[in-house]
Parts: structure tokens; sequence; C-alpha cells
């Protein structure tokens, strides 16, 4: 039996002083699995006894009525997760359930944290077949946040020594991603390296900062409304950098968008966004 890794006067005080955010969470679909991917992305390297890791969350958001998490597994040794709680169509976003992972944890984990790898950490699947998106969710955005009207804690979050405790920062990479639309087990978060969508909330203009990692590629970049319905298209030329574009949004009406990149085998939705009145 391994003993556990004892946490001296001298860390706690460490983690006191020295509390910043160095973690990403990234999602991805696996299509040779069937499964859905959730990985860890440094900011830098964590060493004994900086990367001694006690608990952590994740929280996905999906279409009502779509999703039924089956087959969860931890991806790394000594690592176990379970789905822990759900909360169906809230009323701060009725069109969503909300469905967390706890990390299941009897001591302190040695995470190999390593600046800039993917560490994968949690597989599941969609007992209801392949039925619509999947999102990572929002911290910082997301209406649903608590506190909420179901009194339920969602949200993801990754407690190591290192960084202070709080370790999560954000997402890399696309937050939603769909099982329908890609097309192979290639991670298109590995060519969308980053993004970014502002103003938001919109009034006439939107802006689109995209890192590209791939080959020079003509994409379609779609705004979709709620409903799904294709209100503005424009074609666009990904080149290996950093990419930006404008959009006109003056026309649209005033609500909730989602805005997605098209190739010409593959579909990945970027994020969504509100249009208000000007």
């Amino acid at each position: 039996m391994k003993k556990p890794y004892l946490i001296t006067a001298a860390l706690v005080a460490f983690i006191a002083i020295s509390g910043f955010s160095q973690v990403d969470f990234g999602i991805r679909y696996d299509k040779s699995t069937e499964s859905f991917i959730v990985s860890l992305y440094p900011l830098e390297t964590y060493t004994l006894p900086n990367n001694l890791t006690a608990t952590a969350q994740i929280t996905i958001k999906t279409p009502a009525g779509t999703f039924e998490p089956s087959d969860v597994k931890g991806l790394y040794p000594g690592i176990d997760w379970e789905y822990n709680s759900r909360a169906d169509a809230p009323r701060e976003e009725s069109k969503y359930d909300y469905l967390s992972f706890a990390l299941i944890n009897p001591g302190l984990l040695h995470l190999p944290l390593e600046e800039g790898k993917e560490l994968p950490i949690l597989s599941f699947k969609n007992g209801a077949g392949c039925n619509g998106t999947v999102a990572l969710v929002d911290n910082a955005t997301d209406p649903f946040m608590a506190p909420n009207s179901k009194n339920v804690n969602i949200g993801n979050t990754i407690a190591i020594l290192g960084a202070g405790a709080e370790a999560y920062r954000g997402i890399k990479g696309p937050k939603e991603v769909d099982c329908a639309t890609l097309t192979s087990a290639t991670d298109l978060a590995e060519q969308v390296e980053d993004f970014d969508i502002y103003p938001v909330p919109a009034q006439r203009d939107l802006t689109l900062e995209v890192d590209w990692t791939g080959e020079k590629e003509a994409v379609r970049a779609e705004i979709r409304d709620v409903a799904g319905r294709l209100v503005t298209v424009k074609v666009i030329e990904l080149i290996q950098g950093n990419n930006t574009y404008n959009f006109d949004v003056s026309n649209l009406a005033a609500g909730s968008y989602l805005l997605s990149l098209r190739g010409s085998e593959w579909n990945v939705s970027l994020d969504k966004f509100q249009k208000i009145k000007f």
C-alpha cells in the first residue's frame, strides 16, 4: 500500500501565498471508441509535491433529454470518476441538462502535469446514442452557475497544491463537440488551438479570432439561432497561425446564437453569443 504524502505546515503556507489558475480543460469526441474525452492542459510543469491533486469536478451541458451517461472511465492510473449529479432543464437555461462527474479519490494523486502536454483523464459515452452536442460548462458565463434555482454545485474545478488549491483556468479549444459531425477520431481541438469571440454581447459587429494549426483551408463560418436555423454564413480562409474575421450581425434579432466552422469533412461548434438591440 502506498503511503499518503504528508502535507507539512510549510506546504500549507505555500498554498496560502501562491494561488493562481494554471490548468485548462478540453473536450473532444473519439469516433473509434464512441466516447467523449476530457483532458487537462497544464500551463506549466508541476513536480512533487506541487502536483498533488485531491479533488476535481467536470460539468457538461447537453440539449435537454438527449444524454444518458454510460461507461464512465478514468484514463490515468489511480483516477476513478463517478457520474454524481444531474440538473434537468433548469429555468436559467431550460433547453439544457447539466451533468457532473466527480473524482473518486481515497488520497492525494500525483498527476504527471507537464506544460503544454495533454493529459486525458475522463471518458464517457452517451447511452442514448449519438444524439446531439456535448459542451463543457463555461464557469465564467454560464447562466446556471451557482447560486441557481436547483441549489446544485456545477462547474469545472480541480485542486492542485502547486496552483494554490484551485487550478482550473478555462476551456482549451472548442467548448462544444458533436459526435454526428466528426468524421474521424481526429481531435479538431488540436487544429482550433484557441479562439475568442467578442464583444459579447454583440450589437453591430462580431469578431472571431482563431489560432489554427492545420493546413490552409477555406471553411464556412456559420451562425445559427437556438432552433438550429442558419441565419448567416461567410466563407473564410484559415491559415496556420492567428486568424481574425469580422461579422456583421446588425440585422440579427436580439437573442442567442451559435457560431461554428464547417470544413470539407468536419464541423466544429465554437461558442454561443448574445445579440442585443442597439
